[in-house]
This record gives structure tokens, C-alpha cells and sequence, in this order.
């Protein structure tokens, strides 16, 4: 990974939000309607903020 730098990113980052926008969908499924998107976009958040954190880590 220290060996890609920024392309790193560029390769996990577009996986970690699919990945999460996936798991959002199924999760959605679970929910009750109310709390769709507030649920949703939470998770998504997540995957976006370990993304940031795991990147300035390595």
C-alpha cells in the first residue's frame, strides 16, 4: 500500500462505497420506513469515514 500511495485510495475507495451502498440497500430492507434514509446515509458515512482514517493510518 505505501508502495501506491494516492492510487491506493483510488482502488479501495470506489469498493468501500459499493460495498456500502450495498449493504445500505439490504439493511433498508430491515428498517422500518421512517428511518430509511437517516439509516442508510449513516452507514455510507461510516464506510466513507474508515476509508479516511484506515488511509491517513497507512
Amino acid at each position: 500500500v505505501t508502495d501506491l500511495q494516492s492510487r491506493a485510495i483510488a482502488v479501495s475507495l470506489p469498493f468501500s462505497c459499493v460495498l456500502g451502498l450495498l449493504s445500505s440497500l439490504i439493511a433498508s430492507t430491515m428498517v422500518t420506513k421512517s428511518y430509511l434514509w437517516a439509516y442508510s446515509s449513516f452507514q455510507h458515512v461510516i464506510v466513507i469515514l474508515f476509508a479516511y482514517i484506515f488511509y491517513n493510518v497507512v
